[in-house]
């Protein structure tokens, strides 16, 4: 069976086409909007997204991506403790518009044949968590959690559908990015799963002349098959830790000081080229135990939520809870 993962961001909502902090909304306090009828209303975040749950309650296709969604609030998956409340969504999703043999993986016994209108939908938990405030702060940023099935996950379409309906219902924009970079290094870039270090050295042309024309260069190393000592690896984490705070630190490693860092790595299932100087809109991936998936392959909710709540703190140690 496919292995589960989750796939974890922060969010924050924003009057919509507004570019300023000051228009970023305090998760913890009552919003007020404007309908059609230009009455004014005062929400929640979470009656906004129970109402986006209540417009999606029902599948609705996606013709030009062929995919179908669905998105249902669970009322026994909400919790709460004395530095977050949470609150989870089930999500069906698939995808539709080719012809497929259904076969059984150990017979080759053919089981079924799918028509390009036949969707194979698959289930998929959502939990929102939004930080409490505290003395030092009002929260303007909470954490949305995906589960994921292998290589199949609900973040992009449920984000894409997200920003849809608060957009046209409440005015507001939904943004993701990473929690920190910090914690997405430490959760995703580990000596076992990283696999190739793509480094690029911009050199510039001492020539006067050539800075009116083509006069720059680079050069790229890429090194594979690492094998790294414990010590080695600090060094390269600290390293990594400093070129990951500001656009212009470089990266250096052997001596030597690099413009531009990439990692392969291995996040969940899949092989993905990470650029280091660009993690802003970057989630962390992880794999989770084999005991919360049952015996078809799906998530056991309760299983699931025990873990979560196990390891939102985490989450929460690393991350800053509002934009000034």
């Amino acid at each position: 069976m496919n292995h589960l993962s989750i796939t974890v961001c922060s969010f924050h909502l924003r009057k919509f086409n507004s570019k300023t902090n000051k228009d970023i909304y305090d998760l913890n306090k009552n919003i007020s909007y404007i309908n059609d009828n230009e009455d004014h209303l005062i929400t929640t975040v979470k009656e906004m997204f129970m109402a986006f749950s209540s417009s999606y309650s029902e599948s609705k296709k996606d013709d030009d991506k062929k995919k179908t969604f669905s998105c249902t609030y669970l009322p026994f998956g909400d919790f709460s403790t004395e530095k977050y409340n949470g609150f989870s969504f089930e999500i069906q999703s698939g995808y539709y518009g080719s012809s497929s043999t259904i076969l059984d993986a150990d017979t080759r016994e053919k089981k079924y044949e799918m028509t390009p209108n036949d969707v194979a939908e698959k289930k998929f938990y959502l939990y929102v968590i939004i930080p409490k405030d505290n003395r030092q702060v009002i929260v303007n940023k909470g954490i949305l959690i995906f589960q994921n099935i292998g290589i199949f996950g609900v973040k992009t379409i449920t984000y894409e559908n997200l920003f849809r309906f608060l957009s046209e219902t409440y005015n507001i924009s939904i943004s993701c990015a990473t929690i920190s970079p910090e914690l997405f290094v430490k959760k995703i870039v580990t000596k076992n799963n990283i696999k190739k270090m793509i480094m690029v050295k911009n050199h510039k042309s001492t020539n006067d002349t050539d800075l009116y024309y083509n006069g720059f260069g680079s050069e790229t190393r890429i090194i594979s098959k690492l094998c790294f000592s414990d010590t080695i690896w600090d060094k390269i984490v600290s390293a990594i830790n400093i070129f990951i705070k500001g656009k212009a630190n470089l990266f250096e490693f052997q001596n030597i000081e690099y413009d531009k860092l990439k990692l392969l790595v291995k996040i969940g299932e899949k092989d993905r080229t990470i650029d280091l100087h660009n993690l802003d809109k970057l989630s962390i991936i992880e794999e989770i135990p084999d005991y919360i998936q049952d015996e078809k392959g799906y998530a056991d909710f309760i299983q699931l939520t025990k873990y979560i709540k196990s390891t939102v703190d985490d989450y929460l140690q690393e991350m800053v809870f509002r934009i000034q």
